[in-house]
């Protein structure tokens, strides 16, 4: 499997928002550009001057973020 690639998945349909820390160490900024190949209806927001955990280093933009979805729906 590893040799041939990942298993072709069906693409997501459901509307999802992806808040990410411009500055997280783990999960690097530059792989949302493989959002779309999951997600068919998606937001990506990066946050600047934040890392992994966006909800915590900048609670104000996550809980706009947040609401700002639910209210979308």
């Amino acid at each position: 499997m590893m040799r041939e690639g990942p298993s072709e998945l069906p693409t997501i349909e459901e509307p999802a928002r992806f808040l990410w820390g411009a500055e997280d160490p783990v999960l690097k900024v530059g792989w949302a550009d493989l959002l779309g190949d999951y997600f068919s209806d998606y937001v990506f927001t990066p946050a600047r001057q934040a890392g992994h955990f966006v909800h915590y280093e900048q609670p104000d933009l996550a809980n706009r973020e947040i609401v700002g979805f639910f209210s979308e729906l």
